[in-house]
């Protein structure tokens, strides 16, 4: 599985070394936002979806925000038993819902922004 995240923010920095530390096989692949090559890496990204929410691709889909979560779960062995769980928080919108409410709030890491990102608000 490949993982899209926000290099400039700061809870997305801590949430890829979390789950860098728990993928024992290795199975997770993360690219920085800022470093993305279209052409070359991720053919049929949505990039103004990934500004905006963690983009994963699984199985020859992209999925988006909350449901990426999900699909982390269901591939990284350690994270399975949250799998349950976050499925049905995805299929009564929960977990949407609240993976907005944290990507809306998301502090941005100055060091690399200089407060001028471009993240939008979803």
């Amino acid at each position: 599985m490949t993982v899209i995240f926000d290099d400039k923010c700061q809870k997305c920095l801590i949430f890829r070394k979390f789950i860098e530390f728990v993928d024992l096989q290795n199975k997770i692949r993360f690219i920085a936002l800022s470093k993305v090559d279209i052409d070359k890496e991720v053919s049929g990204l949505s990039l103004s979806m990934a500004n905006s929410l963690m983009a994963g691709y699984k199985k020859n889909n992209w999925t988006y925000g909350f449901r990426t979560i999900v699909n982390l779960t269901s591939t990284v062995l350690l994270l399975y038993p949250l799998y349950p769980i976050l499925f049905f928080m995805y299929k009564i919108n929960v977990g949407d819902k609240l993976y907005r409410e944290i990507s809306n709030n998301r502090y941005l890491n100055q060091k690399y922004c200089q407060g001028s990102c471009n993240i939008n608000k979803i």
